[in-house]
């Protein structure tokens, strides 16, 4: 923003501020706009902290401000404003500041910036205009104005991940995830490798501490749960989470996960680089449970409350498993692909391989078994020209289709009754995480991740 825009954007008891404090308190030549920076960030720190001694210390006796909630203002002098600042700090708060603009002006540092105001059930957004000026070797807040205000929902960019509080999806072993959404500022201190079990390129996922006055009640509450924590074997551990953390991840290109381990997974400077990358996407930094002592082996939970899920059972039953393969290439995507396949130059059928699966599963209470075919066609560096995949039931004298979906094209590394209904829930590797197809045909997914790799 230049500093025509600014000016613009001031309101006129603004102007008229800036002309009083013009001749009284001054910039002078010790400071620099690096130290109103840096002011600001104590600032917003003090008050995300609680830490309100700090916050009434950067404010001089001659300050004058705005404030607005909504389409209401109010204005204080110094001792009017304290006093209200006051009664904001008997409960939690926090203050995110964006687009952040100073500019030396009339013997002050203006400031704007757009500011996010949060505490229990309120939210409010909008433009914020704070004036700086020298107090001896250091810099106080001699006016504040909050141009204007938008009232939001709060926590109104949180997805929630937790599937009603049924189903929790464990990313990098040991990490259960919550939400996704939060602001990467609520992330504090330096940032951590989760060092988790190494899957596909995913030595990438980083944590930060945040604090849990900031955490929605909703989720604060699974501190006292005990959750069932299942390895892909469906192996279950009993944890309970020591701490709240927030995590981002991202797929990186092939090229830059060598470098991150030529220098070093680990380094401060690289998990440095991996948080920045990872919070640079919408939505991309997630509320996560950590769970000691699981030895990275985790992909799914549960609340032990609840009822133990029922495992489908593997079956070689040669008759199903024929009638599956015919019926499901009888499917007008299957007639599609062969005809598209018989189509292509020979040596092209020879480069692009193709997988057809059909496996069986049995529920062990209802004895009902069902089916899943699936078939995928690809070259070596992993582009998909076709994918489908269909899951049957038995029935009397034959077979019906329940579900057709085109990915992913694999087989789940579990089939689990969840809710003991008799259907089945399906679990599939992902890129990053689990992929859970549950019966309304609604493919779910434990986090969705920047993809930055390619193929070959």
């Amino acid at each position: 923003m230049t500093k025509r825009c600014i000016l613009i954007a001031v309101s006129i008891g603004l102007l008229s501020a800036l002309m009083t404090v013009a001749a009284d308190p001054r910039v002078d030549s010790r400071s620099s706009i690096a130290d109103a920076e840096a002011f600001i960030r104590t600032w917003v720190e003090a008050q995300n902290s609680g830490n309100y001694r700090l916050y009434a210390s950067l404010y001089l006796n001659s300050f004058s401000g705005v404030k607005r909630t909504g389409t209401n203002a109010y204005h204080y002098q110094y001792k009017e404003w304290l006093a209200d600042r006051k009664k904001m700090f008997a409960h939690p708060f926090t203050v995110t500041v964006e687009n952040l603009v100073i500019t030396p002006e009339n013997g002050v540092y203006q400031v704007t910036f757009i500011q996010t105001w949060e505490s229990g059930t309120y939210k409010d957004r909008g433009a914020k205009v704070i004036l700086l000026a020298a107090a001896g070797a250091e810099l106080r807040i001699v006016r504040e104005e909050m141009l204007n205000s938008t009232v939001m929902a709060p926590h109104s960019d949180v997805t929630d991940l937790t599937h009603g509080g049924n189903l929790f999806f464990v990313v990098d072993g040991s990490y259960i995830v919550f939400a996704g959404g939060f602001s990467p500022s609520l992330g504090k201190g330096p940032p951590s490798g989760t060092a988790g079990r190494e899957q596909s390129f995913m030595e990438n996922g980083v944590v930060k501490h945040i604090d849990e006055r900031h955490i929605p009640s909703v989720y604060l509450k699974y501190r006292t749960e005990t959750f069932r924590v299942y390895d892909h074997e469906g192996t279950a551990v009993l944890g309970r989470i020591d701490g709240f953390q927030l995590f981002t991840t991202f797929i990186p290109h092939f090229g830059e996960v060598e470098y991150f381990r030529e220098e070093g997974v680990s380094r401060p400077e690289i998990l440095k680089t991996r948080w920045e990358e990872g919070t640079e996407y919408q939505g991309n930094v997630f509320l996560v449970g950590h769970i000691s002592g699981l030895h990275g082996d985790g992909v799914w939970a549960r609340r032990d409350a609840l009822p133990d899920p029922v495992f489908f059972e593997r079956v070689d039953d040669g008759a199903g498993l024929a009638l599956a393969a015919a019926e499901s290439k009888k499917r007008g995507p299957y007639r599609e692909y062969l005809g598209e396949r018989a189509a292509l130059p020979e040596e092209e059928r020879e480069y692009y391989g193709v997988e057809f699966d059909v496996r069986g599963y049995r529920h062990p209470r209802t004895g009902a078994s069902f089916y899943i075919s699936t078939l995928s066609e690809g070259d070596p560096c992993g582009e998909w020209l076709w994918e489908m995949s269909f899951l049957w039931k038995t029935r009397a004298g034959g077979i019906e289709l329940l579900d057709d979906y085109e990915c992913p094209a694999h087989q789940p590394f579990a089939v689990v009754d969840l809710d003991n209904d008799g259907y089945p829930e399906l679990f599939f590797e992902g890129w990053y995480g689990v992929l859970l197809q549950v019966e309304s045909r609604t493919l779910k997914t434990s986090l969705s991740v920047p993809f930055l790799d390619c193929g070959c």
